[in-house]
């Protein structure tokens, strides 16, 4: 019995002076501990900034990236919109030197009519072969630009199509 009681003895002995030891390097334990966890707080605030301030950098380039865009997307509306309006043009000119051919044509049938029941040698015969001599003049060049703009309709090299295709950058 009484190496019971010197066993219990030894044993409380041993957890009294646990206790104290343990409470001298706990302190400092339970420090490192206050002193991580701040670290950590500041670290989360730190990687919450860098997230944030990354966020308002993607926004400033995805707003950036769809004015650019819309600028791209305009110019080709503006271009395309150019390029129709050249074609009808294009094609109201050659139906308008058509139709001036076609009268050119018609007064030099009738000129023609005219020179064949005017008499050989009278002046009018002379004014009505000078007449038409510059209506034939204008109807060949009439016809040059007529076939000038024709050739217009020739389809475009790839090259020149290319411009007008959307560039994404």
């Amino acid at each position: 019995m009484l190496r019971n009681v010197i066993l219990i003895a030894i044993l409380l002995a041993g957890g009294i002076i646990g206790y104290f030891i343990g409470s001298f390097s706990g302190t400092s334990a339970k420090e490192a501990l206050r002193q991580e966890q701040q670290r950590s707080i500041e670290a989360k605030k730190e990687s919450e900034a860098a997230q944030k301030s990354l966020q308002e950098k993607m926004a400033a380039l995805v707003t950036d990236q769809k004015n650019s865009m819309q600028a791209i997307e305009k110019e080709k509306a503006d271009t395309l919109a150019q390029l129709e309006s050249e074609r009808k043009d294009r094609t109201k000119a050659i139906q308008d030197a058509t139709n001036s051919k076609m009268a050119t044509d018609r007064r030099l049938a009738e000129l023609d009519k005219m020179r064949r029941s005017a008499e050989a040698g009278s002046t009018d015969k002379t004014r009505i072969e000078a007449e038409m001599g510059r209506l034939a003049a204008e109807n060949v060049a009439l016809q040059q630009r007529i076939a000038g703009l024709n050739c217009a309709r020739v389809p475009l090299p790839k090259e020149t199509l290319e411009k007008f295709q959307l560039r994404a950058s």
